[in-house]
């Protein structure tokens, strides 16, 4: 329903929060963080190519999904790019000496990194819900991908001098954003032709694969060495097997 929608793009965005909460106050180890964070990689990437590309495909056929595709990407690429010339490119990453900005323009450049990386994965969520077990899987997925940019992020803000409750309301906010991005995917997209279910679908496939390798899979690797490539096997081939078996 369009409630359980809500509810899941709610509980996914909140991730953020939670993060930030586990950052802040227990302080966890880079390399937990980033095996987290090669894990939640590996079941985005499986979602997106074995349940929202091939039913994107299934849809409308190559052409047109090969175009959303990329289409999705460069959205994201350009997009990470005037939010990186602001302070907010490495808004997953956990090391403090990355970011020379500081103040106002870097706290809005990881707020608007976060509603880039979460839209299109909410919305994907809702969709998937349409498809039974893809909804489950997208939202395990993206609270994953979540939890550590909560992390990360709540540092980097923090260092621009804001105080903990202003951390925590700016992701309540986005959470809410990736709520109704969520409900979106489920309510209206789903009354859309099915050409144009499969152009979106496919965007946001595009723009959350572009997302994957520039930020997580490279902040993974950095931060938690060679073993977390294991951690990513683990969560592509999980998501794969639940897909099928569910």
């Amino acid at each position: 329903s369009m409630i359980i929608a809500f509810i899941f793009g709610l509980i996914a965005g909140l991730a953020l929060l939670l993060g930030t909460m586990f950052g802040l106050y227990l302080k966890p180890s880079k390399k937990v963080v980033a095996m987290i964070m090669a894990f939640g990689s590996g079941v985005l990437i499986s979602a997106v190519t074995f349940d929202l590309v091939e039913d994107a495909y299934n849809k409308a056929g190559i052409f047109l999904i090969t175009i959303g595709f990329f289409a999705g990407a460069l959205t994201f690429v350009i997009g990470d790019w005037m939010i990186g010339k602001r302070g907010g490119h490495h808004r997953k990453h956990l090391k403090s000496k990355r970011s020379s900005f500081k103040g106002e323009p870097q706290s809005l450049a990881i707020a608007l990194g976060a509603l880039l990386d979460g839209i299109p994965e909410s919305m994907m969520i809702g969709i998937g819900m349409l498809q039974g077990n893809t909804g489950i899987l997208m939202f395990s997925a993206v609270f994953l991908s979540n939890f550590p940019e909560g992390i990360s992020g709540a540092y980097g803000i923090s260092r621009a001098k804001k105080p903990r409750r202003f951390i925590m309301t700016l992701w309540i906010i986005i959470a809410l954003f990736c709520a109704i991005s969520s409900l979106i995917g489920f309510a209206y997209v789903s009354h859309l032709p099915i050409e144009a279910q499969a152009v979106i679908q496919s965007i946001a496939a595009g723009s959350i694969i572009a997302m994957i390798t520039d930020t997580m899979i490279p902040e993974a690797y950095e931060e938690g060495g060679v073993f977390v490539a294991l951690s990513t096997v683990v969560g592509f081939m999980l998501s794969f097997v639940i897909s099928r078996l569910a």
